[in-house]
């Protein structure tokens, strides 16, 4: 799938599309699972993204009410009830909103 064209507003349909092919290069074992996902398994993969940033966050700036065994054993929680496919789709959506910003006009 080609790259937005700067200042173009994207429909969700080929937000998702552009996700779908950016996970199936990440993980192409898994390619089929992806491009059959609907949105809501996209909204789980950007929670998992979430809640892991914010465990990070919290430990950064709260480190003495959430000292690092806490940390981890969030962050091993986490990851213990996902897959290596949610995973994937968490790490696309991050890259694709990278791209996406990248492609857009600065504000001014």
């Amino acid at each position: 799938m080609s790259e937005p064209e700067p200042g173009e507003a994207l429909p969700r349909e080929r937000i998702l599309a552009h996700l779908r092919d950016h996970a199936a290069l990440l993980d192409p074992a898994h390619a089929h699972l992806y491009h059959s996902m609907g949105a809501g398994r996209w909204m789980d993969a950007a929670e998992l993204a979430a809640d892991l940033l914010v465990e990070h966050w919290r430990y950064l700036f709260e480190r003495p009410r959430h000292g690092r065994r806490a940390h981890n054993a969030t962050v091993y929680r986490l990851l213990e009830r996902t897959n290596a496919a949610q995973m994937a789709a968490a790490l696309a959506l991050v890259h694709t909103i990278i791209s996406l910003l990248l492609t857009q006009p600065e504000d001014t």
